[in-house]
């Protein structure tokens, strides 16, 4: 799913996404995970979009996914809107370790609603500190994706979420968490690149 986590409303209102979603923070009460994201700048590793990391941000193609991390929240991003920053990144201790976080959206009928994804981390490794510079990542998925001749996905949801796809429970989503990536979905890898935003 490579799709960008600020993007997350859009592809649900497309009814194209199978993610995990909840109305309220689940990991409040959680122990929290020793791992710390590396304050700076990260990118998404694309296949399809090849450029030198080591030039200035300026000067990255728009194909270029990135965001700027700094002390575990999200306080830049690609056409990510000044006004939704700073963004808190919650992450709840493993296995795995789970990353909350929160969106907001529209429904159709415009109101305004507030919600949450799961992302699991995978991290390919972490210093003394527990602060990781290279990692996989993806999100927590509503249940198993079925062959369909209709446009949207056939899921067959895990236990514990609704047709919907929202979780009912803090153990729905810790089991939906271990079961992996599902239909087309691929864990995405995400390096940092330096200190700074630039």
């Amino acid at each position: 799913m490579r799709i960008l986590l600020w993007l997350l409303p859009t592809c649900l209102a497309l009814t194209a996404c199978n993610v995990a979603l909840s109305d309220h923070p689940m990991l409040a009460g959680e122990p929290r995970s020793p791992l710390k994201l590396r304050d700076g700048l990260w990118s998404l590793e694309d296949a399809d979009c090849r450029f030198k990391a080591e030039r200035p941000r300026r000067h990255w193609p728009k194909c270029a996914t990135w965001v700027v991390i700094d002390d575990g929240k999200v306080v830049g991003g690609k056409d990510l809107p000044p006004g939704d920053l700073p963004v808190e990144l919650v992450i709840a201790d493993g296995p795995p370790p789970i990353l909350e976080y929160p969106f907001t959206g529209e429904s159709d009928n415009k109101q305004k609603y507030k919600g949450y994804a799961y992302l699991v981390l995978e991290p390919a490794d972490a210093d003394a500190g527990g602060s990781v510079s290279d990692l996989r990542a993806w999100f927590v998925a509503c249940g198993v994706v079925k062959q369909s001749n209709s446009l949207g996905p056939n899921i067959q949801h895990f236990p514990g979420l609704n047709e919907d796809c929202y979780l009912q429970s803090l153990a729905a989503l810790r089991a939906a968490a271990a079961a992996g990536p599902q239909g087309t979905d691929e864990k995405a890898r995400w390096r940092w690149i330096r200190a700074g935003a630039n």
